[in-house]
């Protein structure tokens, strides 16, 4: 072949780089942002009617968590949960029971609760039934703790407190309400 002929050639290549990025480029400027978007919200795995164990050293079960559905995303490494349900296990002690409409968690053992949270139990001597509900609520699984600066309601069969924002250490037994707190006790008859 002649220079000419390799030079027309090449050129020739040059031109149809050019507009194959060019149609490229087009094509990403013109997405939609949401599919722009959608890989970091995609999830890497599903589980449905997700359930996990966890166990202190001893062997003892130290809490539990069911779900009916589990979303992983890779993105930021977040766990979604659908209806989740926790069980927090103490030895000699009742067992604390958590549900909420969702849950979110980056990290091991926090997980933000919301919609709906519903926390019921047994406490006092007595074993008296509590249960306390909150619109939002952050549970440390592992230390057995909880908090949340939204309303709460908490009621036995005889006392009911409300208080904007709680403090709860369930492995201690402890309440902390934090602000406009107002409680009522009924005398059974």
């Amino acid at each position: 072949m002649k220079q000419n002929n390799w030079l027309g050639l090449g050129f020739l290549l040059i031109l149809l780089v050019l507009l194959f990025i060019q149609h490229i480029g087009e094509d990403k400027r013109f997405t939609p942002a949401a599919t722009a978007r959608a890989p970091e919200k995609t999830q890497d795995y599903v589980i449905e009617k997700f359930s996990s164990s966890v166990f202190n050293p001893d062997g003892s079960l130290k809490y539990s968590i069911e779900a009916d559905r589990l979303d992983h995303f890779p993105v930021g490494d977040v766990t979604e949960l659908q209806h989740p349900f926790i069980k927090l296990y103490q030895p000699n002690k009742p067992t604390w029971f958590i549900q909420a409409q969702r849950g979110q968690s980056t990290q091991t053992d926090v997980i933000e609760l919301t919609g709906d949270v519903i926390i019921s139990g047994e406490t006092g001597t007595h074993l008296t039934p509590v249960r306390m509900l909150a619109e939002s609520l952050t549970l440390h699984v592992d230390r057995k703790y909880a908090e949340t600066q939204d309303q709460v309601t908490i009621a036995t069969s005889t006392d009911e407190i409300r208080s904007k924002g709680l403090q709860a250490d369930f492995a201690n037994d402890s309440l902390i309400f934090i602000a406009n707190v107002r409680a009522k006790h009924v005398v059974p008859k």
